[in-house]
């Protein structure tokens, strides 16, 4: 594997992990069919990180595609609104998926600070913020 501090290595991993985030693409002969300029070694390596990441958080694409997909930007928002007190909406997620929203949900709660919320509300009181 290359070096991930060469930037042209690193543009093509990152765009193959984008690539293999997104459940369209079921394999990555899939792109290199429609996009012959991504086929090397570096998107390749990136979209089979990305795929696999994205499985493991889905489930499997020959399970079938979720109607709600999760990421790690959306766990981390989940993690955020525990820890500022605010409810989930965990409705249309699977079993598996609800496996890492706790998670995540757990680890805000456990970072939750009961002065902060306060002060947070106060704040968004005064600008006519209301929840």
């Amino acid at each position: 594997m290359e070096n991930l501090f060469n930037p042209t290595y690193r543009k093509h991993y990152s765009k193959g992990y984008v690539f293999g985030q997104n459940p369209v693409f079921s394999e990555f002969e899939d792109i290199s069919q429609v996009a012959p300029g991504f086929n090397n070694d570096a998107f390749k390596s990136g979209f089979e990180s990305g795929r696999t990441q994205y499985e493991r958080m889905n489930g499997k694409l020959s399970e079938g595609i979720p109607t709600m997909i999760i990421t790690d930007k959306l766990l981390e928002e989940f993690k955020f609104l525990a820890q500022i007190g605010m409810t989930l909406e965990i409705e249309g997620f699977t079993l598996r998926q609800l496996h890492f929203i706790n998670q995540s949900r757990l680890i805000g709660e456990s970072e939750l600070n009961p002065n902060q919320i306060i002060c947070l509300f106060q704040l968004l009181a005064l600008n006519g913020i209301s929840l």
